[in-house]
């Protein structure tokens, strides 16, 4: 990984989410109670919007850092 290459960090976790929501979806097909409702509103619901938002925080840092070390390339 190059410096300030977050994309395969930011990749893993993507991947690692879609891993999450269809495990969640699988089990939630079978556990339908009040502890798996608990879990999903406590939990998965706050949590899968935060990982997407942090995800695409993670890609524009990436493009920021790419770009200040390209300009800093230039100038040497």
């Amino acid at each position: 990984m190059h410096i300030g290459n977050l994309s395969s960090g930011a990749a893993q976790i993507h991947d690692a989410l879609d891993k999450l929501e269809m495990a969640w979806a699988e089990a939630s097909t079978h556990w339908k109670d009040s502890n798996s409702r608990n879990i999903e509103e406590k939990f998965l619901a706050p949590l899968l919007p935060e990982v997407r938002q942090a995800i695409s925080a993670m890609g524009n840092m990436s493009q920021s850092i790419q770009s200040a070390s390209r300009a800093l390339n230039d100038n040497q």
